[in-house]
């Protein structure tokens, strides 16, 4: 998995000093915003957390990309011990075979086009695919930028798709009650609407 979430802030100087008070008002903020509970903040040290500017840098992103990776495990975790090591496997999240986000989707067409790849082949392409399996693909598809030697193809992404699908497999219908994403022909051809993601 590439390095993520180093580069928001665990090889800061003061990566390992306690979060901001700025930090800790956009927390509360957000918290409330998205329903989230964060029992560090109710009560200085109630919970034994020392939560540092690095957790708090990660933590506020993700709540912001309304991730899955956020799970009250993690926020646990948070101010426990060295920094966080990743989420997991898609396949462990809660919502991992929801729709992908508008972030998610924005992201793949923002990575597929600095790989040279048509929009319209990226739409076609993970139509279909699930929160989880787009996240995998965004972790391909970052790799791939990060050592980008030549321009890439449609055959390129459906490969790339394809072992998304199989690493992150939608359940069988007998485990369980989820509902699978309807894919619609508009939102093919429409995609998602635009949404800044730094790649």
């Amino acid at each position: 998995m590439p390095d993520y979430y180093d580069r928001y802030g665990y090889e800061w100087a003061t990566a390992d000093e306690d979060m901001t008070e700025p930090q800790e008002r956009m927390l509360w903020y957000l918290s409330r915003k998205h329903q989230i509970c964060l029992p560090f903040l109710e009560s200085e040290n109630a919970t034994g957390q020392r939560v540092t500017k690095a957790d708090a840098c990660v933590l506020i992103d993700l709540i912001k990309a309304e991730s899955p990776k956020v799970t009250p495990e993690y926020i646990d975790s948070l101010g426990r011990s060295g920094p966080y090591e990743g989420p997991g496997h898609p396949t462990t999240w809660r919502y991992c075979h929801d729709p992908p986000t508008d972030w998610q989707r924005q992201w793949m067409i923002d990575l597929t086009k600095a790989l040279l790849i048509p929009v319209h082949a990226t739409r076609k392409r993970t139509a279909g695919l699930t929160r989880g399996q787009a996240s995998w693909l965004i972790d391909i598809l970052r790799e791939e930028k990060s050592r980008f030697m030549r321009p890439l193809d449609e055959k390129w992404l459906e490969d790339a798709v394809a072992e998304c699908i199989m690493e992150v497999p939608l359940p069988k219908a007998e485990e369980t009650d989820i509902e699978l994403p309807k894919v619609e022909e508009q939102d093919i051809l429409m995609g998602a609407p635009e949404v800044k993601v730094e790649t």
